[in-house]
């Protein structure tokens, strides 16, 4: 196309003269609204134009144009900040500071074109959700943090009187504790910590659970305080907790749960479901399910949960382990199942003999089975009232009874064994219960065997040990009969 040079001068005329009106317009409104700037969007508006445009007002009279309103909006990233303080005036206070007015937030947004108001309302709620997810999370951490201190705490073995709590730690020898905060005092058995009134008390609590001997055997102080933990842990799971708070915090102090021997934890879980983890659990050894399972079954006692006592217990058996009673030494035997190794026998029992007012100022007699020792049944008497020497007592064991005797050295390891020794035989004695029977600590008795080296000598068996040894015949030792 082709324009002729009279009409490009036209149109370069009529260009000049809209650039020099606008320019007059920029200049007016600078010399008229100068002390009025905007300090946002920094646009100088005139009182004429404003008129033209769409404005907030504060009550200080400083006017807000729209454009510096889309600006703030736009440019804003805080939008919480910007939904809860609202609008900035760009006006200035007669001091000569910024004027502290804000303009809500939703009259900000009626001067917006739909299309942006639309767009802004979207930035809204997607950042409402950000802060609503971010509350959330703070949230779960609160209770996450709850539970996991609620955990480390159920381990702590503490003071039972109200209002103290001090903690403790294990104690060596005797288990009559008492407070070592010198404003409490308060005395208690270290095992169940139940409180009690004197110190005698205490100590008489303390037999009763040990018979004298409970602290020297291994691992039942630990069973004692994994049931008190058991219970502190029930109460901190027993209020409604959601399954992935729960899960993820089991995950975060599994560590703390295996130390302790109590995972997998069946927070959450029926007695079924838990069982199954357990069979699934590769890295526990069968000893610790067996242990796992016969702690839990006490608990599940002590809560009066038959039904999942009688699951956890056929579980037991299922893995080759003892039911016990209670965690009390002399029940610790086992309560049911396969017959046990020693039982007492009483009157009224097919193996019980009255023999007389001889044996019965004995006390009670026990059997055990012989096993590889020519298999049948030992009847085992109590213990004579009077120590003797070796003739002694091998006359009295045979006028006790007819066929009774003194024990061998090999129905000694009978004895051993049946009362928890490993394997007496070679020597191996751990987990040797020395109160199973009663009258064997601080004991020594005579065996029939002589000493093979020394026909002086005859060999003796230590109640408190289950070692045997020998003694000169002459000497004064306890007597014990079998038959």
């Amino acid at each position: 196309m082709r324009v002729s040079l009279g009409r490009v001068i036209v149109i370069s005329i009529v260009l000049f003269g809209v650039s020099s009106r606008v320019h007059a317009v920029k200049r007016s409104r600078t010399e008229a609204f100068a002390p009025h700037a905007c300090t946002v969007c920094l646009l100088d508006i005139s009182d004429t134009d404003v008129a033209d445009q769409k404005v907030l007002e504060c009550p200080a009279g400083h006017k807000i144009d729209s454009e510096c309103l889309a600006h703030q909006l736009h440019v804003n990233e805080n939008l919480k900040l910007l939904n809860t303080q609202g609008l900035m005036c760009c006006g200035q206070s007669e001091e000569g500071g910024s004027c502290q007015h804000k303009f809500p937030l939703v009259e900000g947004m009626k001067f917006l074109e739909p299309a942006d108001r639309l767009a802004f309302q979207t930035r809204l709620d997607r950042a409402a959700g950000q802060i609503a997810s971010s509350a959330e999370e703070s949230r779960v951490k609160q209770e996450v943090d709850r539970l996991k201190l609620g955990i480390t705490e159920s381990f702590l073995i503490r003071c039972p009187a109200e209002g103290c709590g001090a903690p403790f730690g294990m104690l060596e020898g005797c288990n009559a504790a008492q407070c070592s905060d010198p404003a409490c005092s308060v005395l208690f058995c270290h095992l169940c910590l139940e409180s009690q009134d004197t110190s005698l008390a205490a100590h008489l609590h303390a037999r009763r659970h040990s018979g004298d001997f409970w602290e020297f055997r291994s691992g039942y102080s630990d069973r004692y305080h994994w049931i008190a933990a058991r219970k502190k842990l029930k109460a901190v799971f027993e209020s409604k907790v959601e399954d992935s708070i729960r899960e993820r915090v089991l995950n975060e102090t599994q560590s703390l749960l295996r130390e302790k021997k109590m995972w997998p934890l069946p927070a959450g879980l029926t007695v079924e479901a838990w069982l199954q983890r357990v069979r699934a659990n590769v890295d526990l050894a069968k000893e610790a399910k067996i242990e796992l399972l016969q702690n839990e079954a006490i608990y599940r006692r002590q809560m009066k949960n038959r039904a999942s006592e009688a699951l956890l217990e056929a579980e037991i058996w299922k893995q080759g382990g003892v039911v016990l009673a209670s965690l009390d030494v002399r029940d610790a035997v086992g309560r049911s199942g396969p017959v046990p190794s020693i039982a007492p026998c009483f009157e009224g029992h097919a193996g019980y003999l009255d023999v007389g007012p001889a044996f019965r100022e004995l006390g009670p007699m026990y059997l055990t089975a012989r096993g590889r020792f020519g298999g049948g049944i030992l009847l085992w008497s109590g213990v004579a009232s009077e120590e003797m020497s070796y003739q002694d007592a091998v006359n009295f064991c045979a006028g006790l009874h007819p066929g009774s005797r003194l024990p061998s050295q090999e129905d000694y390891w009978v004895l051993s064994h049946a009362m928890g020794g490993r394997d007496p035989e070679n020597g191996d004695l751990r987990g040797y219960h020395r109160i199973l029977i009663p009258s064997m600590i601080d004991r020594s008795f005579w065996s029939k065997s002589l000493d093979p080296d020394d026909p002086g000598f005859a060999l003796t068996w230590s109640g408190n040990s289950a070692e045997i040894s020998s003694s000169v015949l002459l000497a004064y030792k306890g007597v014990r009969c079998v038959w």
